[in-house]
């Protein structure tokens, strides 16, 4: 019975594994390592996440002066 059950968790691990290897390959060429580590741990924090007031966000973020990430 656990052998029947066990493909499928393993292999909706896999998918996930694969996808995000995919994602982070993606990402990777776009982006620098620490908003790929933020946007990493996101679903980590996910309490946190639904908390936030994205107004604030926004406004925080267009209170930045720059926008560029030197590489």
């Amino acid at each position: 019975r656990i052998f029947c059950t066990l493909p499928v968790t393993v292999s909706e691990a896999e998918r996930s594994f694969s996808l995000l290897s995919r994602v982070k390959n993606f990402l990777r060429s776009t982006m620098s390592e620490e908003r790929l580590t933020s946007l990493g741990m996101l679903p980590l924090e996910n309490d946190l996440a639904r908390s936030l007031n994205f107004d604030d966000v926004v406004d925080d973020f267009a209170n930045k002066k720059s926008r560029k990430v030197h590489l």
